[in-house]
């Protein structure tokens, strides 16, 4: 009797969950980059680096938050609510890669 192996693994992040900053292009995903003025943008392309990462194979989970624009050290979101440290709520969750820092520490993502 013969037994044969299949590999169900294809890619080197064959699927990883992922999720990315909201100020990164991703096709069809709403980009805010955490402002009121980009409420209804939505990109027509991937940024390179959510192409190559999905062409290794990760899945794209979602986008998370940031302060406006990028530029800020707490957190805070006056248009779409402020981040939250996962593990004491009266701290700061890490500025404006809190959302990425909360997906991480939380296992919510693999990639942030």
């Amino acid at each position: 009797m013969s037994i044969t192996l299949i590999s169900v693994y294809k890619w080197p992040l064959h699927g990883i969950p992922f999720s990315i900053k909201d100020i990164i292009y991703a096709k069809d995903i709403r980009c805010t980059a955490g402002s009121k003025i980009l409420s209804e943008f939505i990109p027509k392309a991937d940024a390179t680096c959510i192409k190559k990462i999905k062409e290794a194979g990760a899945i794209l989970l979602g986008t998370k938050n940031l302060n406006e624009f990028a530029s800020g050290i707490t957190g805070v979101n006056p248009f779409y609510g402020n981040t939250k440290n996962p593990w004491n709520i009266s701290r700061i969750s890490g500025g404006s890669s809190g959302g990425s820092g909360v997906a991480v520490s939380t296992v919510l993502a693999w990639i942030s």
